[in-house]
């Protein structure tokens, strides 16, 4: 199962709306849906009308996108337990590390770090992470 399935019709959503637009779609495979048509179509009639219409419209827009992705979630259903913790821990994890490259370093993180001897730049959370994960380990 590509990731692109995935994340491309995922990307029509805000980063927020995304956890809300997976679980319409795993609700309608955990209910014994199994044909990708019949969830894209359940999802469409669950959210339809709904303040979780912005789902059913972007269907609308990409049906392929949303067909894809329901391939994707009925796969993803019918991976044992085990795996889909696997995957999920990798995708949170994913997520944390770029949430933390993306925003600046905390301030007790600069501090330690200065009190660790580091005089240099440090442009982000995940860098100083990093950086103090190295200095703690010689």
């Amino acid at each position: 199962m590509e990731a692109n399935s995935v994340s491309s019709f995922l990307d029509n959503f805000p980063v927020e709306r995304r956890s809300t637009v997976s679980n319409a779609f795993l609700t309608a495979v955990r209910d014994g849906l199994k044909d990708p048509s019949h969830v894209v179509a359940r999802v469409v009639l669950d959210t339809e009308g709904t303040r979780n219409d912005d789902i059913s419209q972007m269907i609308d827009r990409h049906p392929n996108q949303a067909q894809e992705y329901a391939m994707n979630r009925v796969a993803y259903e019918s991976l044992p337990w085990e795996e889909r913790q696997k995957i999920k821990a990798y995708i949170s994890n994913r997520a944390k590390q770029q949430w933390m490259e993306s925003n600046p370093p905390s301030a007790k993180q600069v501090s330690y770090l200065r009190k660790l001897g580091y005089t240099g730049e440090i442009n982000s959370m995940q860098e100083a992470s990093r950086l103090i994960d190295e200095r703690c380990r010689k």
